[in-house]
């Protein structure tokens, strides 16, 4: 990753933005929602994602070695909502479509049992009760330092 940034700082003209969204590494909730109550909320995954902790390191190190300023930086929530755990998992199924690794046998296990856990308290909790996947997202401006 640190290779594919000193590229695009190589490419990028001195007045141009690299514009940066991650992830935390924290995993994302599910959520049973009704009304303005939470009657469910469950970590999505139970371990850090590899893919997050590597692009964190690389963004670490491209800012350490001052090839980019952060110009302007905030976190945002970004919230998913489906009428199912089937609605939000074909969401979320097509959203990672792009993601060259598969995700791992214990992880779709995981997901799984929690899905199935909130799709039962959705059931129960009658029909204005929705799911919904909150994950907390940070976002960079950077600029190229001249190097």
């Amino acid at each position: 990753m640190v290779h594919a940034l000193d590229e695009i700082h190589r490419l990028l003209r001195s007045d141009g933005t690299l514009v940066d969204i991650r992830p935390y590494v924290e995993p994302s909730i599910v959520e049973v929602i009704s009304g303005d109550q939470t009657l469910f909320a469950e970590p999505k995954r139970e371990h850090d994602h590899e893919g997050v902790v590597a692009s964190d390191r690389a963004m670490d190190e491209i800012l350490a070695r001052k090839a980019f300023s952060v110009e302007r930086a905030q976190e945002f929530e970004f919230f998913s909502y489906g009428s199912s755990a089937a609605e939000i998992r074909e969401f979320w199924d097509r959203y990672n479509d792009f993601d060259p690794e598969p995700k791992e046998n214990d992880q779709l296990a995981f997901e799984d049992k929690v899905y199935a856990r909130a799709e039962q308290v959705r059931k129960e909790s009658g029909e204005d009760a929705e799911i919904s996947v909150h994950e907390r997202v940070r976002m960079a401006r950077l600029r190229p330092q001249a190097g």
